[in-house]
């Protein structure tokens, strides 16, 4: 429990208790004791994640066309049972119609987790060709256990269209999100953000989604997943797709099939069927859909990972636009 709070000095304390307890009873350590040891163990050395997204969809679409994007950050050892220093880089490119856009994300920053919250800041530059300075600033807090609140505010928005960059306008956010779990089987998240874009536009968006279990096994869960997300801007003809009122909404079935399991050995994959509804003012509203496909490999504490594709339909200023990603993503504690 100290663990999955934050509170890591405690779950050391903990763990060496229940360890002592069993060497003074002559009993062998158990199975769970040592996976808790192991766990903490994990959490305590450095870290790298990474992810790779590659979009592939038309350049006629108002979002840009194929789209390429590679994000890494290494994480430090904890330092004094709650801070790590990490750093990050992220590249994304997009092809346009007015040419290709590429920007290079550079930070550098401190992370905090403690009894029940946590926080990071992070000093950010940008390079797209001009550099520019920016930060960021995140806190979270888990009320009770069923209740997780979350906030950020960031100078050089990482949701700056890729398109506006290219007429080099950019945008610093603030963002709010809330969590709550009615029981394991059920949660619920409202999310809300505010760009403020150099141009002068401003950008509120708020998402409220939803995770209902339908189905439980011992190698098999499906939920439903309801979605209801809207949008606004105040700026009309901007160079990046920006409706000034829009709305979303849909409800898919998310399955997880356990494929084989052994220990901390977890292979599995992941499929996610989401049809919908999307409305866009001065455009008639039209269906969209989104199906992904996911592989999952867990080898241990240490080292997870996964492969997958994602299709989707989705319209823009009233035309349909079909898209095709393939990601990957992996973390490893080492």
């Amino acid at each position: 429990m100290a663990l999955d709070r934050g509170v890591r000095a405690e779950a050391s304390e903990a763990i060496d208790e229940l360890i002592e307890a069993a060497a003074a009873d002559d009993h062998e350590t158990s199975r769970d004791v040592k996976r808790l040891e192991t766990r903490y163990d994990a959490q305590s050395r450095p870290e790298l994640t990474l992810s790779i997204n590659q979009l592939f969809q038309t350049t006629q679409t108002p979002l840009g066309g194929d789209t390429f994007t590679l994000a890494e950050r290494l994480y430090s050892g904890t330092i004094d049972e709650s801070y790590r220093i990490f750093a990050d880089y992220r590249l994304a490119t997009v092809i346009l119609p007015e040419g290709r856009e590429t920007d290079h994300h550079a930070g550098i920053g401190i992370d905090f987790t403690g009894y029940d919250a946590g926080a990071s800041l992070e000093l950010t530059e940008d390079l797209y060709p001009r550099t520019h300075i920016g930060g960021k600033a995140t806190v979270s807090w888990a009320a009770d256990d069923s209740w997780r609140l979350a906030a950020d505010a960031q100078i050089f928005s990482d949701d700056t269209p890729l398109r506006a960059l290219k007429h080099d306008i950019t945008a610093d956010s603030v963002s709010l999100r809330a969590t709550y779990s009615a029981s394991d089987l059920q949660t619920y998240t409202l999310s809300s953000e505010l760009l403020t874009m150099s141009d002068g536009n401003f950008r509120a968006s708020v998402d409220l989604s939803s995770h209902q279990r339908l189905l439980t096994t011992p190698t098999f869960t499906l939920d439903i997943v309801p979605e209801l997300y809207t949008s606004g801007n105040t700026r009309t003809n901007a160079p990046y797709y920006n409706p000034s009122r829009d709305f979303e909404g849909a409800i898919g079935l998310d399955a997880v099939q356990i494929l084989y399991r052994r220990y901390d050995f977890v292979y599995l994959h992941h499929l996610a069927f989401v049809p919908g509804y999307y409305w866009e003012r001065g455009f008639s509203g039209l269906p969209v859909l989104t199906l992904i496909y996911e592989q999952r490999l867990k080898l241990s504490d240490d080292w997870s990972g996964a492969v997958g594709v994602r299709l989707a339909e989705h319209p823009y200023d009233g035309t349909q636009e079909d898209s095709v990603a393939v990601f990957a993503n992996m973390d490893w504690r080492f």
